[in-house]
């Protein structure tokens, strides 16, 4: 399917804990917040920089700014780095972001009825099908899928993209599944600032 290669060539590896992320709209990254390295002191929201490294499919190595990181629903959303202090690395982000076609956000919601059906692009390249069995929107409204999935998602598969048959995004993975395959994971609709979710929209 095509929308599974765009999804491959749009995902990129978080060095460090070996996460995910996932190119949208916007020029932006999402990924896991627990698979960054900020501490969870509120620096981001002072201005403080969090700078992460990442590696593209094809190979390409360059490092990116941590925008906004939200705990709660274990959503972050990274940037290219600052261009007076990362100048490489910030043309390095713009270059592979103009090449690379992103994977658009869907803008409906779960239907908590109704299941629908998920993909998954795992850590080894492989697809992992799950099933929304259900959603929550959460005291916060932050957002939560329930998957039920055909296997187990291994925890080096966290931050990766949760897409839909149409490959829209749906959210990102937070939690391992247990031995069941199933688990709670953010809806990225629901879970991005307010902020990032408008300049999304505006890209797509």
């Amino acid at each position: 399917m095509q929308w599974k290669t765009r999804v491959a060539n749009a995902t990129v590896t978080i060095s460090g804990l070996g996460a995910r992320g996932v190119l949208v709209p916007g020029g932006f990254i999402l990924t896991a917040a627990h698979c960054i390295k900020w501490d969870g002191t509120g620096g981001l929201a002072l201005g403080d920089h969090s700078i992460e490294t990442i590696k593209t499919m094809r190979g390409d190595c360059f490092r990116v700014s941590t925008v906004a990181a939200d705990p709660f629903s274990d959503i972050a959303v990274l940037g290219p780095a600052d261009a007076q202090e990362f100048l490489q690395d910030y043309l390095a982000f713009e270059k592979w972001h103009e090449d690379t076609d992103a994977v658009p956000i869907s803008k409906n919601l779960p239907r908590s009825n109704k299941k629908l059906d998920v993909h998954i692009l795992t850590h080894d390249q492989g697809w992992i099908e799950a099933t929304i069995g259900d959603y929550s929107a959460g005291p916060h409204r932050s957002g939560r899928l329930w998957l039920e999935s055909d296997r187990e998602i291994n925890g080096g598969t966290s931050g990766s993209a949760i897409v839909n048959s149409w490959g829209q995004l749906i959210g990102v993975v937070s939690q391992s599944s247990d031995s069941n395959g199933s688990g709670p994971q953010p809806i990225a609709k629901l879970a991005l600032p307010r902020w990032v979710w408008t300049l999304v929209l505006r890209a797509s």
